[in-house]
């Protein structure tokens, strides 16, 4: 699997592990905000993800980019996850599919109008290369 296609996740392939500090069989982080015994408020703990799980949701993804009800419940169990873990994970997976997309589309656009304006030039151009 491309690690470039886990952007945010590069530490799952390193550790290998799903575990956080936070409970739970998936290693947590799924949940609302974490408060120390001082009542403030901590970080959220971020859930590293397995390689075997990021392929998983990352097939899901290729399938289909939303995952509700049953479907989500069945494949948080399968993989050891929260339904919360995986509904972060296809809302975040979304985000960047959209933001690649929109990189590419106005790539496109800049190659086009590159084009344009390039055969335009040759166009005014006389037979001696002149205006």
């Amino acid at each position: 699997m491309n690690k470039n296609c886990i952007d945010g996740f590069e530490n799952s392939a390193k550790n290998g592990s799903s575990s956080t500090s936070s409970a739970g069989p998936g290693g947590g982080g799924g949940g609302g905000d974490n408060r120390s015994n001082g009542g403030g408020k901590s970080k959220r703990v971020r859930t590293i993800f397995t390689a075997e799980q990021l392929e998983k949701l990352e097939g899901e993804f290729a399938r289909q980019q939303y995952m509700v009800g049953p479907e989500r419940q069945y494949l948080a169990h399968a993989l050891r996850l929260t339904e919360a873990q995986v509904k972060v994970w296809f809302q975040n997976r979304r985000i960047k599919w959209r933001k690649h997309h929109h990189e590419q589309q106005s790539q496109q656009l800049r190659e086009i109008h590159q084009r344009s304006l390039s055969s335009l030039e040759h166009e005014d151009c006389d037979e001696t290369g002149e205006w």
